[in-house]
């Protein structure tokens, strides 16, 4: 995939033939060559969603090519392309481009270097092929099964007709974007060598960008002094004169004296657009309480937390949760009562004149010596705002660079060159921008202690977390600047997030002098779908078209409701996947063009116990997009499924001295599972998978599920290769829960009718009370 000046793309196909061009049956019939021929020896990729706080790993590639001779990997080939209408927004045919296979591990197209390069354009080249890479080239894999075009598929069977095997086909292919890291020639006895390279997600590799900063000013003032100097650095290295070496170490000690200044405005700038945007909430909390609760915890009485005040806002009562402005008005009618109650005080009245003094004192500052405000916001707001934040600037600097670089301060103090490369990499950075999504899945949350049942449990989404602002500000200051860091990119931001902020704290065993953490495991995952088509050439994801529906239907009906949430009983959701990541259904062809790309960074809560979902039924689970992995069949796609034992020291103690043991149950363990099956590359992690016990023995006649032997699990990794003859998947899964029989339930019910002790175990006789 190519890239011009503004920022369109263009798509150049790489082919590898499957029998001899003229060109090679040429070459083959000279003598200056051993062999003549060149193809796609394997191709492997990984789905990693475990994220062992690492950024760049959602997605592994590695891409084999086989060459009868080197010199066939530099050899200039055709390639039909294919660019977008920008009136239409649809794919049309490009005029055809040259393309190299090494161009696959090289990251551009640019120029070969010649004798007579001058030093300027040297140095131009190295600055796209190390500085501006990732802005050039990306490589556009679409991997899965397609239709035979001159065979059926499958004959109609009693389960799955010709049509319905046909319409799965056509859901089974991915497309993946990647950028290459490193490579390798290995060369054989004959000549011949393997050309290998890596790849990692583009997603995560190109938004990890200085371009790409947390820490963006909206106001655009940041950024533009940044891209000027910038601009004059540029111009003071290419000219190496005396007086340029002088303003060069000048702009540099100008640079680090503003650096510090800069780095306190851009962390004020999230906390400042929270404000702005009211998304700062108060809850007024009494001392008392909070001694309480962090000394009993979930087991203190939770009623009262929370008070109502005496004081309203237009209304009978004060709201529990305040917003900036709500907080604003609440001061102010405290300050107005506390006024009206002081000039109402006789001045002979020591006592009551006192009280209204102190009562005025207090609500002045906003404060009161028993009360204490919380201030937090949601994790939502805060994904919202830093990504308004990124796009306001980039589109600020893409607007005025060019008026503000004319002003007087930057009269020749820049390159026209520099800054016209500038206005392309801010298209370029702009447009893929807009085609970015922050996916948030749901976590569930236990209540410690309840009423009803000791298990009662919540799901909730990610982003509606709240997240302390002085807890927040603690992580700042531990995570960038610590490191005296003015760029915080998002990707690395996000990661960190999730991984640090919230999974620390979900998973805290600190907070009080118990123990009452949750284990919540945040993974991610990076995902390529195909939009819909909008009228104008526009395309709009899926998510938000769903949410835009459901927002219009509650208008409409005039219900309450949550528009910004998606669930997946909501009317609107007709169909399953929600993310048209094989294209849009129905549709033959497994092409999309890029103007129809959106590109998902999904994070989820790993083993999520699937509620309501545990009966091992097959149409239901089908229907919740839980498929059946079945050992022993004869038909289907799994060839293997090993059981790997968990290995957590100290679990099957601690199971003992929580749950105890009956009988043959001592013999039960948790099980992680390696499922060996046909290539499904819709197996991405986060994905509920059931295997039924009955695979490992058909013939038994006890509930396997005792002794950890199937049921739910959730895909944590899944590995994929494509070769000759081959198309192999391997999927890695952990144990989720366990199916809930009738036993069970039947075992639950018995065991709590006999939560009382008796000393004796004897059967009483009915008149033994009377006796």
């Amino acid at each position: 995939m190519q890239y011009d000046e503004q920022g369109n793309e263009t798509e150049v196909e790489m082919r590898f033939n499957s029998s001899f061009s003229k060109d090679e049956m040429d070459l083959f019939k000279s003598t200056k060559a051993r062999g003549v021929g060149v193809g796609l020896k394997s191709f492997t990729f990984t789905y990693d969603g475990s994220n062992p706080f690492s950024a760049k790993k959602s997605i592994k590639a590695n891409l084999k090519i086989f060459a009868n001779s080197f010199n066939e990997l530099f050899e200039d080939r055709p390639g039909e392309t294919t660019t977008i209408d920008q009136d239409q927004g649809t794919p049309a045919p490009g005029q055809p481009a040259l393309y190299k296979y090494v161009d696959l591990a090289i990251k551009t197209f640019s120029k070969t270097i010649n004798k007579d390069m001058k030093p300027t354009e040297w140095q131009k080249i190295v600055n796209e092929n190390v500085n501006k890479s990732k802005l050039n080239f990306r490589l556009k894999a679409v991997v899965g099964w397609s239709e035979p075009k001159h065979a059926n598929v499958a004959e109609p069977s009693g389960i799955y007709t010709n049509r319905e095997v046909k319409d799965a086909v056509k859901e089974s292919y991915v497309t993946l974007n990647l950028t290459p890291t490193v490579h390798n020639f290995d060369f054989d006895e004959q000549g011949r060598v393997i050309f290998e390279i890596n790849y990692l997600a583009y997603v995560e590799d190109f938004f990890d960008d200085r371009a790409y900063n947390v820490f963006a000013d909206p106001s655009g003032r940041n950024g533009m002094n940044r891209t000027k100097r910038e601009l004059k650095t540029k111009k003071y290295t290419k000219e190496c004169s005396e007086s340029n070496t002088k303003e060069l170490n000048e702009l540099k000690r100008e640079y680090a004296q503003i650096a510090s200044t800069e780095k306190t405005i851009a962390v004020q700038s999230i906390i400042n657009t929270l404000v702005e945007l009211n998304r700062i909430h108060y809850i007024n909390l009494p001392l008392e309480n909070i001694r309480e609760f962090t000394s009993m915890g979930p087991f203190a009485a939770y009623d009262g937390y929370v008070l109502e005040d005496e004081y309203s806002i237009g209304t009978s009562y004060v709201p529990e949760i305040l917003t900036g402005t709500e907080q604003a008005e609440y001061a102010a009618e405290r300050v107005e009562q506390a006024l009206e109650e002081a000039a109402a005080v006789d001045d002979e009245d020591q006592v009551s004149s006192e009280e209204a003094m102190n009562k005025l004192r207090s609500s002045l500052v906003a404060l009161e010596p028993g009360q204490h405000y919380l201030t937090f916001f949601y994790l939502s707001d805060l994904v919202d705002v830093v990504l308004a934040n990124i796009e306001k600037e980039l589109t600020y600097l893409k607007e005025n660079i060019t008026s503000e670089v004319r002003k007087e301060d930057m009269f020749m103090k820049f390159e026209e060159s520099d800054l016209s490369e500038k206005i392309a990499d801010l298209n370029k950075y702009l447009n893929n921008f807009k085609r970015l999504r922050i996916l948030l899945g749901p976590v569930e949350l236990a209540e410690p202690v309840a009423e009803e049942t000791p298990y009662r449990t919540t799901f909730v989404n990610f982003g509606d977390l709240p997240i302390s602002v002085r807890y927040f500000a603690e992580f700042l200051a531990s995570t960038a600047l610590k490191n005296d860091e003015t760029v915080y990119s998002l990707p690395r931001f996000l990661n960190d997030l999730f991984n640090n902020l919230v999974n620390n704290f979900l998973n805290s065993k600190t907070c009080f002098n118990f123990d009452i953490s949750q284990k919540v495991r945040v993974n991610q995952s990076v995902l390529t779908s195909y939009a819909y088509q909008q009228r104008g050439g526009k395309s709009k994801d899926e998510i938000t078209t769903l949410l835009e529906t459901k927002a219009a239907r509650l208008k409409r009906q005039r219900k309450s409701g949550v528009p910004s949430r998606l669930f997946l009983n909501d009317p609107e959701i007709t169909s399953l996947p929600l993310i048209n990541i094989s294209g849009v259904a129905g549709e033959e062809s497994n092409y999309a063009p890029l103007s129809h790309e959106i590109n998902y960074f999904v994070f989820f809560a790993a083993r999520t116990r699937p509620a309501d979902r545990m009966v091992g039924d097959m149409a239901q689970d089908l229907q919740g997009g839980i498929f059946h992995y079945i050992l022993g069949r004869d038909k289907g796609i799994v060839k293997n499924i090993k059981l790997q034992k968990t290995q957590t020291p100290g679990l099957q103690e601690v199971r003992f001295e929580q749950e105890g043991y009956d009988g043959l149950e001592q013999l039960r363990v948790v099980y992680d599972v390696e499922i060996d099956c046909y290539a499904n590359v819709n197996a991405f992690p986060g994905t509920y998978i059931y295997i039924p016990p009955q695979g490992f023995d058909p013939g038994a006649d006890m509930d396997l599920t005792k002794f950890g032997i199937g049921g739910y699990y959730m895909i944590y990794r899944s590995s994929h290769n494509f070769a000759a003859g081959e198309a192999n998947s391997k999927i890695y899964a952990k144990w989720v829960a366990q199916i809930e029989t009738e036993a069970n339930r039947a075992e639950q019910a018995n065991a709590s009718a006999l939560t009382e002790i008796t000393k004796c175990t004897l059967p009483r006789k009915e008149n033994s009370q009377a006796q």
